[in-house]
């Protein structure tokens, strides 16, 4: 197998790994044929099994996807990222208000094509990395290629209206020493972003992912909610995940019945193709475990599909440095807009519980309110959240909202381990009054302090 037939090869209907196949062809006796005519676009070869599936919304399906590429020294990597199949975006609709009443009508791929060129200009740590865009001729089906984050920060149960830092398992949240390390990353990307004119609308727990489990790090919550229960029998329910990593791409996948076959017919096929034994490769690729942290690479590379061979940065499989706390990392750039130096926003696009009181009103639309301080509002939200598994204030719809707001006031509960000065933080951060709350330059330096102490 020559370098041009491993390359992946762009094609008007559809490219795929390793080799490229015309429609109509008869290409039977081809060992890979039946398993990658159907889950392939260019190099990303992705996983339509139940544990491949990452999510879906209205508009796109997620799944695991596997890169393999050829560097121009003959050498082969593979990656785990995450694709999104984007679908029916130029038959729908979405409103942008511009305040005073005007507004404009775009489809969402529209939409979408915003988001990606957003997403190009952004280089931060600590925001999910966008790597390509492939939008497929002749179809209504645009692929997003991300980076892959297995692990949220919180996960939310829809029964006790709470978020947990444990899987399927509740009452389990962050001392506050970590609770802040964790919300001092996300502060560090929010001003980024807001230096940068971008405001995201949509900062809470679910939007938080990370490359690694963080689950070691919870600790239980007594029922009362009175105190941290950290005794031994409690740390000994602390388990380990493993990586989504150490589950192969292809296991119980429509492809294969078995990871011994998908080792084997992958060993076979490249053995008889190639002068080179990729054996040792393909273990490592359908055993290694995922990097922590993602590199940089170009982003925003809308794809035609009839280009020739192209190759990926080399910096690509370069493996990061180890870090002492697992990075983490905002995702979700669906809802954020650029702003002007007044950083107006004219709606209350976001998640309900987690949006502020000023973006209910009437005025909204007409005058506009501060999308930044709308932003610290929700990370008021999240870090209450980290520390308490709650939301401060909870509703179905705005009337709802506004009255927990108003009820509840400043009178928050937290555990009795949470210190003082971060619970006036986070009451400075839900001020009903955007005059009066706090900017991300405050909360910043106050978390400057508070981790040096």
């Amino acid at each position: 197998m020559n370098n041009q037939e491993i390359c992946p090869i762009k094609y008007n209907f559809m490219g795929f790994l390793w080799k490229l196949y015309t429609r109509g062809e008869d290409n039977s006796k081809d060992p890979l044929f039946d398993y990658l005519y159907k889950f392939c676009i260019n190099e990303y070869c992705y996983d339509l099994s139940r544990e491949g599936f990452l999510g879906q919304g209205s508009f796109f399906r997620a799944y695991k996807c596997k890169s393999i590429l050829l560097e121009s020294e003959g050498k082969v990597y593979s990656r785990t990222l995450r694709i999104g199949l984007l679908s029916c975006l130029k038959s729908h609709r979405s409103v942008i208000y511009y305040g005073s009443g005007e507004y404009i009508v775009i489809s969402m791929y529209q939409r979408f094509l915003i988001e990606c060129l957003m997403m190009s200009f952004l280089n931060h740590t600590n925001i999910v990395n966008v790597y390509e865009v492939i939008e497929l001729p002749n179809s209504n089906q645009i692929i997003s290629v991300q980076e892959y984050l297995p692990f949220s920060i919180m996960y939310w149960d829809e029964e006790t209206c709470s978020y947990s830092a444990k899987r399927n398992q509740n009452l389990f949240v962050y001392p506050e020493h970590i609770a802040l390390k964790i919300f001092s990353q996300i502060v560090s990307c929010v001003e980024y972003l807001h230096c940068n004119n971008v405001v995201h609308k949509d900062i809470k727990p679910d939007n938080i992912l990370a490359s690694e489990s963080l689950e070691d790090y919870a600790v239980y919550l007594s029922v009362d909610s009175s105190r941290v229960d950290s005794d031994s029998d409690i740390c000994s329910q602390i388990s380990s995940n493993s990586s989504f990593e150490d589950i192969c791409l292809w296991h119980d996948a429509p492809t294969f019945t078995s990871l011994k076959l998908a080792r084997d017919s992958f060993h076979e096929f490249l053995k008889k193709n190639s002068k080179v034994c990729l054996l040792e490769y393909i273990r490592e690729s359908l055993d290694c475990t995922q990097n922590n942290k993602a590199n940089k690479i170009p982003m925003f590379n809308t794809l035609l599909l009839n280009t020739g061979p192209r190759f990926k940065p080399n910096k690509l499989k370069a493996k990061p440095q180890k870090n002492s706390f697992p990075i983490v990392k905002l995702a979700d750039f669906n809802s954020a807009v650029v702003v002007d130096q007044k950083s107006c926003i004219y709606d209350s696009e976001g998640t309900l519980v987690f949006i502020p009181p000023e973006c209910f009103t009437l005025k909204c639309p007409e005058e506009g309110v501060s999308g930044y301080k709308r932003d610290i509002w929700s990370l008021g939200c999240l870090l209450y959240c980290l520390l308490t598994g709650k939301l401060p204030y909870y509703g179905t719809t705005f009337r709802e909202l506004l009255d927990s707001i108003r009820r509840t006031k400043t009178n928050l509960n937290y555990n009795i381990d949470v210190t003082e000065e971060t619970k006036l933080l986070i009451q400075n951060m839900l001020n009903p009054n955007p005059k009066e709350r706090l900017s991300i330059q405050e909360v910043k330096r106050f978390l400057e302090l508070k981790l040096t102490d």
